[in-house]
């Protein structure tokens, strides 16, 4: 069996969505006044959804810091426990 190449049939049927679709036009309220109340709350309600994903990526910005944070402080902890093992700390080291 022959294998049918797919790139060739996309295309063309991408070519045919785009011939017969209709012409691209804004929504109604984009038509109107924009000084209008229904153009202003619209507005309104695109600024809170972006104040919204920026609030969560600020959430995930600052989780991220503290995690940072606590690996380094972590990783700092093991190193100083590696230099003073637990039976002798570092004024014992200073007696000796």
């Amino acid at each position: 069996m022959k294998r049918v190449h797919s790139l060739p049939a996309l295309l063309a049927a991408i070519w045919l969505v785009a011939a017969w679709a209709g012409p691209v036009s804004a929504c109604a309220v984009c038509y109107g006044d924009p000084s209008s109340s229904a153009v202003q709350s619209v507005n309104m309600g695109v600024m809170f959804m972006v104040g919204v994903v920026g609030m969560v990526l600020a959430g995930f910005v600052a989780a991220f810091i503290v995690y940072s944070r606590n690996i380094e402080r972590k990783l700092a902890q093991a190193c100083l426990a590696q230099s003073y093992p637990a039976h002798a700390g570092p004024e014992e080291e200073q007696r000796s």
